[in-house]
């Protein structure tokens, strides 16, 4: 993870949190005992989230490290609790992924530079495992990147995975590969219009939410921001959508204009004859 100011910048602090938001809600919007996270570094301190989070991205229920404790009427819910359901999840994290200088009591505190480096670690292990069992940060930003620069093809350079993406363009070259027909490449000079357009793109079509601020200029300086999208992407995108058939496009213009076409035939035919001279005067 990017090493962050021990006072975290607010711009900063306020971009991850929107991603990891997003990120988690998206993993998470297929359960129903688990409602959207609206404030994340307050909501996860009691461990259910990070609970419902790790089963989500393992596939599996956690059942065998531990079952978490619930809020009961009349029963004060502590930060005891928290941290016995804190100590669930870790047990499970230490099991599964390298967690160096972060535990239970750091995310019972809600302490945001702490949450935010566990949610990375957990995503670049995850996604890593999704990807093809790659080793570490920089075995997925090669295959991140190599996968970039197939889908754009020669439509946008890409040589890295910040600087090629500033003005938009390669977001929308990588949708255009997948759909060319329903995402045309058709870029403005306006980066943020470009941003806009993939991102709204990519979530009405995929799913895929918009864990990034089309209106933040820098969106593109930031690794962790950056390399969270362009995963999930590759792992929510599909190879290729079907493309329609140009054939069958006219069959069906010429099916739909058939009746049209059809009548004019007949009323040109039923028309009076008019006798012309042979100056071609009637």
């Amino acid at each position: 993870m990017q090493r962050s100011p021990s006072k975290p910048d607010p711009a900063w602090l306020g971009r991850q949190q929107k991603l990891y938001t997003a990120f988690v809600n998206a993993r998470l919007g297929s359960r129903e005992d688990v409602p959207p996270v609206r404030d994340l570094f307050e909501e996860i301190k009691d461990g259910r989230v990070l609970y419902a989070l790790l089963e989500a991205l393992a596939g599996h229920s956690l059942e065998a490290a531990g079952k978490i404790n619930e809020p009961r009427p009349g029963r004060p819910w502590t930060r005891i609790d928290h941290v016995a359901n804190l100590t669930i999840c870790f047990r499970y994290i230490h099991k599964t992924t390298k967690i160096v200088g972060i535990g239970p009591q750091d995310i019972a505190d809600g302490t945001p530079t702490m949450v935010l480096g566990l949610l990375w670690s957990l995503i670049v292990f995850f996604t890593a495992r999704d990807l093809g069992g790659l080793e570490g940060v920089a075995a997925l930003k090669a295959k991140l990147l190599r996968w970039c620069q197939r889908r754009a093809g020669g439509r946008a350079a890409v040589r890295d995975l910040s600087t090629s993406f500033a003005d938009g363009r390669a977001f929308l070259a990588i949708l255009h590969d997948i759909d060319a027909h329903g995402s045309p490449y058709e870029p403005s000079a306006d980066a943020s219009s470009n941003f806009a357009v993939a991102f709204a793109d990519a979530e009405a079509k995929y799913g895929l939410p918009q864990m990034l601020d089309a209106s933040d200029p820098k969106l593109w300086e930031d690794e962790i921001s950056m390399l969270t999208y362009l995963a999930s992407m590759m792992e929510t995108l599909p190879e290729k959508v079907p493309q329609p058939d140009p054939a069958r496009a006219t069959d069906a213009w010429l099916d739909a204009a058939a009746p049209g076409i059809g009548e004019a035939v007949a009323a040109l035919c039923a028309a009076a004859s008019t006798p012309f001279d042979r100056a071609g005067r009637a």
